[in-house]
């Protein structure tokens, strides 16, 4: 998907090299983002398709390095039970819950020095426009069934 996004936002992919067992190779994604200093980082935990996830360390790394917005999409974690930990979790944009609740290192509003609203509303903006949720789409559709 994010190699897709690229491409119809005529922006750059950097992909960082897995471990053989498809986990993240923490010191390869290191080095790509301190190489690359991209504006943006997409963190998938779970990943799909492997299912694997991210630790708390692993993020706050990534963070620490990253010069620029790291979001941190959880969009499967219901599907990994325990190995999310539980210690941040994003939510769709429907249930009004904030995008980055879970920034590692006492994040959240405090860490955005208030700005968290602004950015959140940035970030829409740029929102494809296919991006919803099944539960939306199925209200969608049952709205539209009682349109008359």
């Amino acid at each position: 998907m994010h190699s897709h996004i690229t491409r119809v936002s005529s922006t750059r992919l950097i992909r960082a090299r897995r471990s053989p067992d498809f986990t993240m190779d923490l010191d390869a994604s290191l080095d790509a983002v301190r190489m690359n200093q991209p504006d943006v980082v997409f963190l998938c935990s779970p990943n799909n398709p492997t299912g694997n996830t991210i630790s708390e360390e692993e993020v706050a790394a990534i963070c620490e390095a990253a010069p620029g917005l790291v979001i941190l999409d959880e969009a499967y974690a219901e599907f990994a039970g325990a190995r999310c930990g539980g210690w941040s979790r994003t939510r769709e944009p429907c249930f009004g819950a904030d995008l980055l609740q879970g920034l590692p290192d006492g994040g959240g509003p405090d860490r955005l020095h208030g700005r968290q609203g602004s950015v959140i509303e940035e970030v829409l903006k740029v929102r494809l426009p296919y991006h919803l949720s099944s539960l939306t789409q199925a209200a969608g559709l049952t709205a539209l069934s009682h349109a008359s």
